[in-house]
This record gives structure tokens, sequence and C-alpha cells, in this order.
């Protein structure tokens, strides 16, 4: 059956007139007219009908454009499968990002001034119509009998490189400024300070109906504004201020046929795909777009790494992205072929319906391409452990690279260099050396030269076991195991003093203990640790004197820097703000000050017991009770006073200790010998 309905089609930048053949089943224009003279001029109805409209779009997929420019949905498989060429602002729907890693955004500025239909019925209109048409069509199917003009313009804004650091950041700096664009002004947009830089890193690129007067292309946001912003003015210079053509109502040729008395058969049966079928196939190739974009990510991964993984790697993602770009032309050209034939009832709709179940088995499916990216995960985090690499002046080694290169280009150096294989090389956490080398790097000030070698890619550098580290010292070998040589520095908590304690302790105390406190890193467990010399490796005591000792010496508690040997500890050695440091540092126990007396009265007690003895050997010898009753004289304990510093209170405080014969034990003592 004929179809007998009236449809619309959007331009998409194709130029056509009022009779011009369609096809519908191949959305394409036949290049023919129906007219054989020109048609009157008032038979045109025009009407105008102004309308301005902003856009905005950030998703970047091809549902979203297609909502954007409102595009029909038999128009939208068209589109997708390759059938017909897009021009102007239709080259919008294929302005797709390359990169996931890529933020981007477009402002569509759409304007509509016009609308004309022909008047078929009349009868002057029908005598220009050459009849010819209804017996050599070229397979045309409809007649544009109405066109509206207007025009669109759209400015694409793209900043490349993004990570999942600063990824949420980009995308806020190109929404702000953005929107800010407006259609009237002089043409400035005022960038935040925070956006100022990132501003500066996006691309420009414009597509649209009309051309630009004599100018470049715009290069930045305040150009785009201007460009913008003059769009109005370039319409009024094109086709008497119409534009061009940006929508065409199409009337069907059995219908025409039909009105004219033709007694011919017009084959322009169209069959229209369910939205289900649509939906489907616009999901497909949305899907297809966002996987190719992570595939590119791996392959351009690949190719900045390339001089750190293997050749046959490379090789096979360089393959793979060959083959999806074959498989995709492929896959597009048999759907088109397929949708013409269902459109034209010439085959079932579930043959494409197979097509779509295909694809889903084949190497350009989601799965597919996800699997492999997966299996390819670790060139991924190579490429962004780089860069992290670089900012800490730690030097990847590639193919050809040598330790005998290294240690003749930094002959005066102190060198570190991690050799591992390709398994771990990728995560610089997966061990205590990885640790280890991590905190050497990351805490040193800029003296050292440090470097990585995968043992896979450096096969000229050879070693037995790994991960190790090694240590060279003016290019000679000083540590072949450097981690476990120092394997104390990178298990214990650690005080860096500077300047080096002083060999000779000005105050040398006889009383000590061991400092435990906490860190004083924000993010470290708020415990107390015991804590070590980072250059002797000694406990480090203190002296209850503002002093720090080890057996390098004494060192004023200003000159120490901590660093516990917390996960949590991320920013190398930290000083103690000084309040804070007087606050925490231990202070002598007042049950150890009491001890002294006490031990005085033991000390006592035993010169009693000798005391006893010597009265129970007088009983038995010719000694008198005088003798015995000048060694029983007990002299009062005097404890000389002194300054307490109370723990936590750094309150000063003055207490007389004093002990008597008054004291319980003593007392009994005493009487127990009279007794005797």
């Amino acid at each position: 059956m004929a179809s007998t309905k009236t449809i619309t089609r959007k331009s998409l930048g194709r130029g056509a007139f009022i009779g011009s053949l369609y096809n519908a089943a191949n959305d394409k224009f036949c290049g023919t007219t129906i007219f054989k003279s020109k048609y009157p001029d008032d038979s045109i109805n025009k009407i105008n009908i102004p309308h301005t409209e902003i856009l905005y779009e950030y998703e970047n997929t091809y549902k979203e454009k297609f909502n954007k420019l409102d595009v029909g949905a038999e128009l939208k498989l068209s589109v997708l499968t390759g059938l017909i060429p897009l021009e102007g602002s239709g080259k919008y729907l294929n302005d797709v990002k390359n990169s996931l890693k890529s933020v981007k955004g477009t402002l569509i500025y759409k304007i509509t001034t016009v609308d004309e239909n022909l008047d078929i019925h009349r009868d002057d209109v029908r005598a220009c119509i050459s009849t010819d048409v209804f017996t050599n069509n070229q397979n045309a199917t409809y007649v544009v009998i109405g066109i509206k003009w207007g025009a669109a313009i759209m400015a694409s804004f793209e900043y490349n490189g993004t990570n999942e650091e600063n990824r949420s950041h980009i995308e806020g700096a190109l929404k702000c400024h953005l929107e800010k664009i407006k259609i009237s002004g002089d043409g400035h947009v005022d960038a935040e300070e925070r956006y100022s830089n990132i501003i500066s890193r996006f691309s420009v690129k414009f597509l649209g109906d009309v051309v630009l007067n004599n100018r470049k292309l715009p290069q930045s946001f305040n150009e785009a504004r201007k460009v913008i912003a003059e769009f109005p003015l370039s319409i009024e210079q094109c086709n008497d201020g119409k534009g061009v053509p940006i929508e065409y109502t199409l009337y069907p040729l059995s219908e025409l046929a039909t009105l004219l008395a033709q007694n011919v058969t017009i084959d322009s049966m169209i069959t229209e795909l369910s939205e289900e079928t649509i939906l489907s196939v616009e999901q497909v190739f949305d899907d297809l777009s966002e996987s190719k974009q992570k595939l590119n990510d791996l392959y351009n991964d690949a190719q900045s790494t390339s001089d750190f993984i293997m050749d046959g790697v490379f090789g096979q993602i360089s393959d793979r992205v060959q083959e999806v770009r074959i498989n995709e032309a492929k896959f597009r050209r048999e759907l088109a072929e397929c949708l013409i034939k269902v459109r034209s009832g010439k085959i079932n709709i579930m043959e494409l319906k197979k097509k779509l179940k295909k694809f889903h088995m084949s190497v350009l499916s989601k799965n597919s391409i996800t699997e492999f990216i997966r299996k390819h995960h670790s060139v991924s985090k190579l490429a962004e452990l780089v860069p992290g690499l670089n900012t800490n002046r730690v030097e990847l080694l590639g193919k050809n690279s040598t330790i005998e290169y290294i240690l003749h280009k930094y002959s005066d150096s102190d060198i570190f260099i991690l050799l591992d294989n390709d398994k771990y090389i990728v995560d610089i956490n997966t061990s205590p050396v990885h640790s280890a080398f991590k905190e050497l790097y990351r805490t040193d000030e800029g003296s050292r030269k440090f470097f990585i070698a995968n043992l896979k890619i450096c096969t000229q550098i050879k070693c037995s076991s790994y991960p190790i580290i090694r240590h060279y010292i003016n290019g000679r070998l000083d540590g072949d195991n450097y981690y476990e040589d120092n394997k104390i520095l990178f298990t214990s908590n650690l005080i860096k003093f500077d300047p080096l304690p002083s060999i000779k302790p000005k105050n040398n105390p006889s009383e000590k203990t061991k400092l435990v406190i906490r860190c004083p890193h924000q993010d470290c467990p708020t415990i107390d640790c015991n804590w070590k010399c980072y250059r002797c490796k000694k406990d480090v005591d203190y002296g209850y004197n503002k002093h720090l000792y080890c057996e390098c010496g004494e060192s004023n508690i200003t000159h120490s820097k901590f660093k516990c040997n917390s996960p949590h500890h991320t920013k190398g050695y930290i000083s103690f703000e000084l309040n804070r440091l007087n606050d925490l540092l231990p202070s002598r126990n007042i049950m150890t000050i009491l001890f002294k007396p006490f031990a005085e009265i033991e000390r006592l007690i035993q010169n009693i017991i000798i005391l006893i003895r010597e009265k129970q050997e007088i009983n038995n010898s010719s000694g008198t009770i005088e003798e015995l009753k000048g060694k029983l004289y007990i002299p009062q304990l005097y404890i000389e006073s002194r300054k307490l510093d109370y723990p936590r209170t750094n309150i000063s405080c003055i207490e007389l200790l004093q002990v008597t014969d008054s004291i319980d034990v003593v007392d009994k003592l005493l009487r127990k010998i009279f007794e005797v």
C-alpha cells in the first residue's frame, strides 16, 4: 500500500526546492523536480515565524544530539547508518568525541524565519507539473511542497586530557563560561580567576548553515561570542533574509497522481519501524561510540608509553583499533542496505533485528571491547603513573636503557634504582619495597636521582631477584638491596635532626626516658609512638630538659622533625608546634620522686635489723646497753626542696617532704628492739 500522509524531514544541511523529488526509503533527494515550468509566485503561502532558541549540550550522545535538532525517528536511522550526507549544521550530529578523557560542550543557536508552502490543489499549479515523473521517477515517493527557513550554528568547546581529579572542575569551568555567552553585547566573557588557566586550553569548533563574513575561525570564548552575536546579521544577508532550508514538507506522489487523475501505480509503500527498534539502533551506536572512545584512549596510552611496554602489546592494541574501524564501516553499510529493503517492504523487520543480534556477538560489542581494554589495563595504569613519577623527579627507564649510562650521566650523584618486573611496575604500592622507594623520592629534597627499571623492558639490565632497590653513590654500588640493608628506616617511626646533634652534649642528665609521643601529622593515628633517629637508627631519649638524645649526641627539641610509619603519613618529615610539643613531652613522674625517701627508709630498716643482731650479740657478751643506745639514734630525714613539673599541667610546685621517727614502720621496729 502506498503512503498517503504528508511527512516532514529536517534538511540537515541538504539543499532542495519546492517540487524536488524525494525517496523516503533511503531519505535522499532524487535530484529532479516535478515541474515542467515555473509555478505562479502567488501559489506559495508565506508565513513569518520568527523564533530564536539557544540550547546547551554536554552529554555528547546521538540520542541527545537528535533531541537538540528535533530529528525525526526515521531520519535518525538514516543518519546512523550513513545513508545521507550531512552538511552545514547537520554535521553536528557526527561531531562526537574521540576520547572519553575529554570534556566537551556545545552551544546551539537556532533561528526560524519563514514557512513557505505550495498550494498543490490550484489548477494553475497542477498545469505546471510534468506527468513524466510518474513513469520515470527514479524511485521517488514524495515531492517537496513546503520549506521552513532559518539557520543554526553550533559552537563546540573541547578540553582534551582530563583525569579523575580535575574532570569535575573542568566541566564546571565549561558550563560557567559557555552559559555566559549572550546574543548581544561587546563580545566579552568575564573569566573567573579560578578558571582562567583552564579556559585557555579549550579548543573551539564552529559548525553552521551560513558562512562567517570575512572572519577567521574563532579560537577563544570571547571570539566565539562575537561570532554568535553577529549570527542574525549573517542570516539577513542570505536568501533575502530567509536563511537556508531547515525542514521540508513532503507530499506523497501516490496522492499527487490521484489528484492529477493519473492512472498509474506508484510504488511508494514505506514501512515505518517501531519506536522500540529505532531506540535499539540508537542505543547500539551510542554504546559503540563510547566503546570506541575508550579504545582510542587505550591506543593513546599505548602510544605515549610505547618505550615502556612490549612491542607485541602495542601491536595488539593498534590491530584492534583498525579491526573495529573496518567492522564498523561494514556494519553500517549492511545495516543501511537492510534498512532500505525493510522500508521498501522487500524483507521482514526480523532481518534487521538479526543484524543487531549479530552486532552484539561481534568485536564491535560493548562486552568485547570492554574485555579487550580490561586485558590491557596495565597500559593505562602505566600511562597514569608516568606523569606522577615525572612530577616527583622519578624517571621510568626505556627499552634501551642501561645502568652504566645512568652512572656515567650522573657520576657525582646519589642514585636509587627500583628493579621490578612488568606485573608490579604499574602499581607502586604493591610491596614494602615499592612503599620504601616511594618514601625515598617523596621525602627527597632534590639532591638524589631516582629511576625505575622494568626488567621485561630493560633487557640489558640483569637482576636475579626483584623487587629490589639498588643504591649508587658517585658512580659506585653502595648497596645491592637498599631496603633490606635499611629496613629499620622503613618500619620505624623516625626523627630527623637539623642541625645534626652535638656529639659532646652540653647537658647530659643522668635521668632520661624513651621518647614516646604521637606523630604531628594530622592524618596519622592519635597513638603514642616510640621514635628512632634517622641517622644512627637508635632509640631517641628525652632528658626532661628540652633536649633529645641518641647515639648521634644531643639536640634541642626545636631541631626535630617527625615521620611515623603509618600509611596515612604522606608529607615527609613534619615539625611540631613548640607549645604542642612541650605539652606532649614526658615529665618526671611524682611517684619516682617520692620513691627516694622510701628508699632511704628501707636503708634505715636494714640498719635497724643489723642493730637487732648486735643487741643479741651484746646479751651474749660484755657490751653495755649505752653502746647499743648510741647506735639506735635515728635522725630525722630532710628531703631537699625542689620544683616539680606535673605532667600535662606545666604547674610548678614547691613541696617539703619529711620523714621522722614517728613513722609507723620505724616506731614499730624500735619498740620491737627494746622488747627483745
